[in-house]
């Protein structure tokens, strides 16, 4: 279970951590607007650029993220930054940033028997 908060351009994602059964604390933040940034990335820039940005911050490229087209994935311990591309499918380009997710890994226990 998460609570999501929209604001001008901005969501913020509170949900259990480290697990779903723990108290909620803010895990995810999406950003849609250029106003704001992560590392100086944001919304509109470049893919290529943006995704060298994030790795001289020492973040690495998830794995079965190298398609052009897909959300670019990057860990650093267990935070997470996904750089999602727009995906103009007439034109075939994925070349500028539509938004940047922010988070921290958490743990599903939904499925545990007690």
């Amino acid at each position: 279970m998460s609570y999501d908060y929209y604001g001008d351009g901005i969501q913020w994602i509170f949900s259990g951590y480290p697990h779903d059964e723990c108290p909620c604390f803010l895990t995810e933040i999406k950003v849609f607007s250029s106003k704001y940034h992560v590392f100086d990335v944001k919304p509109g820039d470049d893919v290529s650029s943006s995704m060298e940005i994030i790795e001289n911050q020492g973040f690495e490229l998830a794995k079965g993220n190298e398609q052009e087209w897909s959300d670019k994935v990057y860990a650093k311990g267990d935070l997470y930054i996904t750089i999602m591309p727009i995906h103009d499918y007439d034109k075939e380009d994925y070349s500028k940033v539509e938004a940047i997710e922010i988070g921290v890994r958490t743990f599903y226990l939904g499925n545990r028997i007690y």
